[in-house]
């Protein structure tokens, strides 16, 4: 059993457009790093647009 629904758990497994964004406008973390549910989202903004998000 998981506290997390079945959605999470399938993205969290196969994610997609998962890579670091060195250049990104804007980053965000959170979670639990020691039990590995930690997360980090990347963003790219460009005229108040979300243009690219990793």
């Amino acid at each position: 059993m998981t506290i997390y629904s079945e959605k999470v758990v399938e993205h969290f497994m196969s994610p997609q457009n998962a890579y670091s964004m060195p250049d990104a406008d804007a980053e965000g973390s959170f979670g639990d790093p020691s039990c590995g549910d930690a997360l980090t989202f990347y963003l790219k903004v460009k005229d108040d647009f979300i243009k690219e998000i990793s």
